[in-house]
């Protein structure tokens, strides 16, 4: 095993970071690689699953994973037994439910992304919604098709709260709506629309000043002023429905008879363009109607986009992810790094620096290698070296026309440059590492409700930095939720069984789940350390005490040598999973 002592110096004090607004805290999982069914209840800060290879600890990871995303299900993520005649895309696959253990934090973000949602639409005073309804758990199901279904639960599990909450937008947003800013609006987007009609040069970079033109011409400013003199007698609060405000509106359309049908002649760009005035101001105040229509009609797709931004977002890491040395340009640089699985880890290295991927395509070779390489120099000397320790490293960079190369640099005491390597070619340990770290500073940064995966994390850390990063995941399952999969016992602390899932096949070949406890410690301790492929007889009391050892060709050594040394009598050897080769 390779020796990564001094990788994790210690706990590292963690930024502040923000709070959850809710844990998972139960799941089902159905038809899913080879899982039939299975029942994951009562999740706390941590869960742990535990269990011999092929047991399909990895698959429960990646279905949760595949929750995270938009994607139907794989036909490689069919189980064998599920008949070809049936529509698994039209069943429910994974079922999850997030317990709201910050209703306060919850309310402010759904009603955040509500007024985010009808702003686009109609422009709105405020996003102090009502949503009086008792909030106790987000129900998502997700279907074989990539669909989803969610609700909010009450505490109970029960009374789906989606309507209460659509009944508190329809009745709330309306006194909420700047209808000055929402004619304007309209006004701008027909005006827009007919510039674009007579072919008038330039109207991205002139627009401004063409509307502004034709808004101050006295005809078209006296009009105008009629309809927003209207438009203010609807107080605030004064209507309780949107029905009442679109009826309401429509019974003033003979406001737009005192609109004088005039043609006024107009001189932009270069060319002349003659607007009637009648129809400008309509087609705007038929406009506004027609948006006040849409918005009352996409409620119910308003509230489910709320509930789609505030679910936890699901990141996920294995020991096959990294730092990819070379990134081929496809498209565009944007494109190639958020479309492409094999640069996962490329993709938010490059998010955490000041540099937006957008901007890659519009620099030229020698700015996108200059920005380049600052930023990562930065992120080098405040991240990566604060926290490996065991060489001076930093990450260096080379750009050309397709292609943009990373190389992991060492340097001396006195800053020379030894040698560089690309990322690939480095330790197990150290791309593991740097991947864990380059996804935990996404997460600090982006991410404000996460629940992170690690398949198999930490296992070629040394004994040393496996404790310390164990103290590290204890401290941030304290702002995200963590689910890991392992076979090292030093992964699972023996006074918090609770966290800790037997994963095994059943006797069909497929995944099985228990937690075997009780209250008496020699039979709660001996499922777990079997589950981790310790034998029998570690359990039995040897005369001395247990020796664990790296690798099996160490244990085979020692057990030779006790007939040699006398003092190695009576201990019980046993190999963890390091590599063959005897230390």
């Amino acid at each position: 095993m390779e020796d990564m002592r001094y990788i994790i110096m210690g706990v590292v004090q963690m930024p502040e970071m923000p709070k959850k607004s809710m844990q998972l805290v139960k799941v089902i999982i159905r038809s899913f690689r080879s899982i039939k069914e299975v029942y994951l209840n009562n999740m706390g800060e941590v869960t742990i699953f535990i269990g011999p290879n092929g047991s399909g600890k990895t698959n429960i990871l990646k279905a949760l994973k595949w929750l995270g995303t938009d994607e139907k299900i794989d036909e490689e993520e069919i189980p064998k037994w599920v008949p070809k005649s049936e529509n698994i895309k039209s069943e429910k696959i994974v079922e999850a439910y997030f317990k709201i253990v910050n209703e306060d934090l919850l309310r402010r973000n759904l009603n955040d992304f509500i007024f985010e949602e009808i702003n686009k639409e109609i422009p709105v005073k405020s996003s102090k919604f009502v949503l009086n309804s008792e909030l106790g758990y987000l129900k998502i199901v997700k279907y074989g098709s990539g669909d989803f279904e969610f609700s909010l639960l009450d505490k109970n599990l029960l009374n789906p709260q989606n309507n209460y909450i659509l009944n508190d937008v329809n009745k709330n947003k309306v006194k909420y709506i700047n209808f000055i800013e929402l004619f304007n609006r309209c006004i701008k987007e027909v005006l827009t629309k007919q510039l674009k009609q007579h072919n008038i040069p330039n109207i991205n970079a002139n627009l401004d000043n063409y509307l502004k033109t034709i808004t101050s011409n006295q005809n078209f400013k006296n009009n105008l002023a009629n309809i927003i003199n209207e438009l203010n007698k609807i107080k605030d609060g004064s209507r309780d429905s949107l029905s009442n405000i679109i009826n309401d509106l429509k019974n003033k359309l003979d406001i737009l008879n005192s609109v004088g049908n005039i043609s006024t002649n107009f001189s932009l760009g270069g060319r002349s363009l003659s607007l009637n005035t009648q129809n400008i101001i309509t087609n705007a105040y038929n406009t506004m109607i027609s948006k006040l229509s849409t918005i009352q009609s996409k409620s119910e797709d308003v509230i489910k986009e709320a509930l789609i931004k505030i679910k936890p977002k699901i990141i996920y890491l294995d020991e096959e992810m990294e730092l990819k040395g070379e990134i081929k340009k496809e498209n565009t640089w944007e494109e190639t790094l958020s479309n492409n699985d094999e640069y996962v880890i490329n993709y938010r290295l490059f998010k955490l620096l000041d540099l937006p991927i957008s901007k890659f395509d519009e620099l030229s070779i020698g700015e996108l290698l200059n920005k380049l390489d600052n930023a990562l120099m930065e992120f080098s000397r405040s991240v990566l070296r604060e926290r490996w320790k065991q060489l001076k490293v930093y990450i260096g960079s080379n750009v050309t026309e397709h292609e943009i190369m990373l190389q992991i640099v060492e340097i001396n005491k006195e800053g020379d440059r030894i040698k560089s390597t690309y990322p690939e070619s480095r330790s197990r340990g150290f791309k593991w590492f740097l991947s864990y770290l380059i996804t935990l500073e996404y997460i600090k940064k982006y991410d404000k409700n996460v629940i992170l995966l690690l398949d198999d994390p930490g296992v070629f850390l040394h004994e040393k930095g496996q404790k310390d990063f164990l103290e590290e995941l204890e401290e941030l399952s304290s702002y995200i939720q963590i689910f890991y999969n392992t076979h090292l016992v030093s992964f699972f602390d023996e006074n918090k069984l609770e966290r800790i899932y037997l994963v095994e096949l059943n006797k069909n070949n497929m995944t099985h789940i228990k937690k075997p406890w009780s209250n008496k410690q020699e039979y709660v301790i001996a499922p777990i350390y079997h589950a981790l492929g310790f034998d029998k007889i570690i359990f039995e009391k040897p005369e001395k005490g247990y020796l664990f050892v790296e690798g099996i060709s160490d244990k085979f050594i020692l057990e030779g040598l006790k007939s040699i040394y006398e003092e190695l009598r009576g201990w019980y050897i046993h190999p963890l999973s390091g590599g063959d080769n005897p230390k």
